[in-house]
């Protein structure tokens, strides 16, 4: 599943998300990504609707990176979609700067790294520290 969505992100002309961490998978793949923040044309209360989300502190620090636009209508999400498509290297830089301070390597050894860290916190698990 990872290999299958990491070749839809490096194939993709532009990812759709709404809150969703494939703003950063996308990133890391340099895939130029469109975030919704409307309804559709739905009138939903504030605090119900999607454009809420992006008041949390983790998703304005992302935005504030301007590595990809916020839209806020149908008409904002076709204008972005076609910008993307018409200048791919379009917020290239801001993409870089967003994946380079939120996904701290790009190495492809995270899965690893994660692994090794849940086992340092479980120290007679790790097989160099059991006993034969």
């Amino acid at each position: 599943d990872i290999e299958h969505l990491a070749n839809e992100l490096h194939h993709a002309a532009v990812v759709v998300v709404t809150d969703s961490t494939l703003a950063l998978d996308a990133a890391a793949t340099d895939t130029p990504t469109v975030i919704i923040g409307y309804d559709g044309g739905h009138h939903v209360p504030y605090w119900q609707s999607i454009r809420s989300i992006y008041e949390r502190d983790h998703y304005r620090n992302l935005l504030s990176f301007k590595a990809t636009p916020l839209v806020t209508s149908h008409e904002e999400l076709i204008a972005a979609i076609r910008a993307f498509i018409a200048n791919p290297e379009r917020s290239r830089e801001e993409r870089d700067l967003l994946a380079e301070k939120f996904l701290y390597r790009r190495d492809g050894g995270s899965g690893r790294r994660m692994g090794d860290a849940v086992l340092d916190m479980l120290p007679s698990t790790r097989p160099d520290t059991i006993a034969p």
